[in-house]
């Protein structure tokens, strides 16, 4: 029987077989194995600064929050380590790592943020904080969810 891969699945042509693909949701956890207090959290493969280089925010400083994880594996793709690794955070760790940066710009990146459900209680404590949020996506995930202050970065795939 002929099939078609699909999500690195292979279905048989049957319909009833096609179901869409879902990740593990992400169950945040401190460092003691058990939830973070407060039950959301991301996972996080890196937090760092640099210059922004796209969209009309190019050139000024920022601090880059990148997720991991990713639903696409696209060719070009700079950040493949971001597909798996990283580090489950609270959202309270990630506002204390970036007290000490200084920056009010932070993208939230990845791999794709918008996969894990954290991320939409991330910005809307940034925002609450008064930083200038920007989220880079590749555009495969309903943007509507992120508050109408959080500023899109879409990357369009052809």
């Amino acid at each position: 029987m002929k099939g078609e891969i699909k999500n690195n699945k292979k279905y048989n042509n049957d319909s009833r077989q096609r179901r869409p693909t879902r990740l593990p949701r992400l169950v945040p956890i401190n460092r003691d194995g058990g939830q973070v207090s407060n039950g959301v959290g991301v996972k996080v493969s890196e937090i760092f600064e640099s210059i922004q280089g796209e969209s009309t925010y190019a050139g000024l400083p920022c601090v880059f929050i990148r997720l991991s994880g990713c639903n696409l594996r696209c060719s070009y793709c700079d950040t493949r380590y971001v597909f798996e690794e990283g580090k489950e955070m609270s959202i309270d760790e990630i506002l204390s790592r970036l007290k000490g940066k200084g920056q009010k710009l932070v993208e939230i990146t990845g791999g794709e943020p918008l996969l894990q459900e954290g991320v939409y209680k991330l910005t809307r404590e940034l925002l609450d904080k008064d930083f200038e949020v920007l989220i880079e996506t590749n555009g495969s995930i309903d943007i509507g969810k992120l508050d109408e202050k959080v500023i899109r970065i879409v990357d369009l795939l052809f």
